[in-house]
């Protein structure tokens, strides 16, 4: 596509300006501007005639601005296709439009496709190009499109239309009253005058209405210089201030944006938590939830790799081959009037950018302290490399308009979007859940010792919405399900060996929290936590919980955990745990033989890696029996859930869990609820386990 100028544009503009469009183009600009295009589904389109000749066409282009743009920028001027099929070159061509509807539309934009038609089944021509087409009356609202390069200022203008958006129209955004405020926030009232920030007490903030930002960034692997950091040593320095050129480059440009934007305060986590105080980041980073929760405007580094990469300068909206193209035309043949002007962008940007927002791209976004920042901030500006992003707890949508969504971003494998605040019933509550859970599964943490948390904010934040006790990442109404969370390695090349001895402060072998943090991506490994059980028609379980407690050291989840307990009561049976292979893919699925149960059949897979042709004696706990009408046969279908433990050679009389899994389908044509419908337990199989 050519490169036009501000000159060109310019002198296109003029030179359009008393041109009508033709009734084709009339039919198509008229179609997106009236009540059938909302009517239109999202990922649909509707197919209109265009020019029924190569010929039609370059006569049109000769009166019509669009036609003009269609033939010499999208069709290069000729005919693209070789006689193919017939073998004659003067084949008839015709051309048409598909006029698309994806997650943009709503704010005024629509892909534009045009094909050249044979009037013969032949061989695909390949697509010339998607074009955004922009309304008039929409232009104005995006500074993205206003012009050719705009400046950063000019598109950080996009911000505050959110923001006003967003607290206008959004009932889940509002400002939320929280119950704990960041001990510490950096002042940034002196920045235009002093040229500098400095550390401050909320407490001295008392009585006002603060607003604050927060940056979300990735600290950067332990080869990166660290950023700037507040410790005991220099406290008192960064409370007299912290001159602009003293700051990591994020920071620096991140409080350029809040002064920018009209926010007074931020909060950074190395600058407002004092990092060799123990105490004082256990206490911080206990209120994460409040910290992220009660933001004004939560700030996303996406495209800097560490805390150096900046944020300001690091995006270029546009590709040299993505510019934009005016469209001049008066609105009327007879028409004395200034025009009106449509603006076309090829296609190449939004969809293209926004599936590339992933950790492979962004390590920020496969950052395991991530999750929780972008999941609890109501509202987040993200900086990519491509142009900016708007998430908050309502839409997703992009800088030039070509995105809208109302869910959440992927949490973490990009090209898709997910109800990642959906509350509405137990049911969907958990699926939540197990949505956060399992992309936090497939982070990256610096630190192995952050496990807990990292995640410590959404933990605060599930236990309120739901009214719930957490148990080391379980939860006690669903701990009967969440138990049987399951775990394949798939690829990955050297997971830990079986559990002996677990040593102080490690998460007991029940909790998820024990096999994490471990990276990788969703084709890496599957993680579901044990929710299968409300999912299906109907399930029922024998497992009770007969004790539990834990201790911390200090903060809870915060902190490390220095004692923890659960015993449960349920079926238990002796078994041997059979071990065809490891170290392949999916190795982790491994065969369960239940002793005196010749009709079992059951599957597990395995938390630990066990050589291959191992017969391990271990228990098998029942943990659920779900049940779903099978409507081939007109009767059920069941499937157990159990715990794979052995025994634990520092704890007489305790075990702990290698792996979970289920038994294979079995069909049976009645199910009394009231009975249970067992088949391979009864009473006399239930005893009590202490689990470690």
């Amino acid at each position: 596509m050519n490169e036009p100028s501000a000159a060109v544009i310019s002198e296109s503009r003029a030179k359009n300006a008393s041109r009508p469009l033709c009734s084709s183009c009339q039919t198509a600009i008229a179609w997106t501007q009236g009540p059938d295009s909302r009517q239109l589904q999202e990922d649909s389109h509707v197919t209109l005639p265009f020019q029924p000749s190569f010929e039609a066409l370059r006569e049109s282009a000769l009166e019509c601005s669009l036609c003009e743009f269609v033939f010499r920028d999208v069709f290069g001027g000729k005919l693209r296709h070789n006689g193919w099929g017939a073998g004659i070159e003067d084949d008839p061509v015709s051309y048409k439009l598909h006029i698309e509807s994806e997650k943009g539309f709503r704010r005024g934009l629509f892909k534009f496709d045009w094909e050249e038609a044979l009037p013969y089944p032949s061989p695909n021509l390949g697509n010339p190009g998607s074009y955004w087409v922009v309304d008039s009356k929409d232009i104005e609202r995006r500074a993205a499109w206003k012009e050719v390069d705009p400046t950063f200022d000019l598109r950080l203008q996009t911000v505050p239309e959110w923001i006003s958006d967003c607290g206008t129209h959004h009932k889940r955004c509002a400002d939320e009253a929280v119950s704990a405020w960041p001990r510490r926030l950096l002042d940034l009232t002196s920045v235009e005058s002093l040229q500098m920030v400095k550390l401050i007490e909320s407490c001295t903030l008392t009585g006002q209405s603060i607003r604050y930002a927060t940056l979300s960034h990735c600290w950067g692997p332990r080869t990166s210089k660290p950023p700037l950091k507040t410790l005991k040593s220099n406290q008192a320095e960064h409370s007299n201030g912290i001159a602009l050129d003293h700051l990591t480059l994020n920071f620096r440009d991140a409080v350029l944006v809040c002064r920018k934007l009209g926010l007074h305060y931020i909060w950074i986590d190395s600058l407002c938590i004092i990092q060799d105080d123990s105490a004082d980041w256990e206490a911080e980073a206990a209120k994460m939830a409040d910290i992220y929760r009660g933001s004004h405007l939560n700030i996303a580094a996406a495209a800097a790799a560490d805390a150096h990469g900046g944020i300001i300068g690091v995006t270029s909206l546009q590709d040299p081959k993505d510019r934009l193209t005016s469209i001049r035309y008066a609105s009327s043949p007879a028409s004395d009037a200034p025009g009106t002007e449509t603006l076309v962008l090829q296609a190449g940007l939004g969809p293209s950018e926004y599936r590339q927002l992933n950790h492979v791209r962004y390590p920020y976004l496969g950052r395991g302290w991530v999750l929780q920042e972008l999941a609890l901030s109501p509202r987040t500006v993200l900086f990519t490399a491509g142009q900016m992003f708007w998430q908050c707890r309502e839409c997703f949508t992009s800088e030039d308009g070509t995105l809208w969504s109302d869910k959440f971003l992927s949490l973490g494998d990009g090209d898709q979007f997910v109800s990642a605040f959906d509350f509405s019933t137990p049911r969907a509550a958990h699926q939540t859940w197990n949505l956060w859970v399992k992309s936090y599964s497939q982070r990256q943490l610096t630190y192995a010792s952050d496990v807990a948390p990292a995640i410590a904010g959404l933990i605060d934040f599930f236990s309120k919405e739901l009214v719930d006790t957490a148990i080391l990442g379980s939860w006690k109404e669903t701990l009967r399900y969440d138990l049987s969370w399951s775990l394949s390695w798939r690829t990955l090349e050297h997971p830990p060996p079986p559990p002996t001895r677990r040593r102080r402060g490690e998460f007991p072998s029940w909790s998820w929290l024990s096999v994490l943090p471990r990276g990788g991506t969703s084709s890496d490994g599957d993680f579901e936590l044990g929710t299968q059980g409300p999912y299906h028609d109907d399930n029922w379980s024998a497992l009770r919980v007969e004790a539990w407690d834990e201790t911390w050291a200090g903060a809870r989840y915060a902190s490390r955990l220095a004692r923890s307990r659960l015993v449960v009561s349920t079926f238990v049976r002796d078994a041997t745990l059979v071990v065809h292979s490891s170290g392949e893919w999916r190795s982790a699925l491994q065969h369960v033989d239940v002793l005196g149960a010749p009709g079992w059949a059951g599957d597990c897979f395995l938390d630990y890696l066990f050589p291959a042709g191992s017969r391990v004696a271990v228990k098998i706990l029942h943990v659920n029996l779900g049940v779903m009408k099978a409507p081939s046969s007109g009767g059920f279908l069941f499937s157990e859930h159990f715990l794979v433990v052995r025994p634990a050679d520092d704890r007489p009389g305790c075990y702990y869990r290698v792996g979970s899994g289920r038994s294979k389908g079995l069909v049976r044509q009645e199910w009394d609820r009231d009975r249970g419908g067992y088949f391979f337990y009864d009473e006399a199989h239930r005893g009590s386990v202490e689990l470690v």
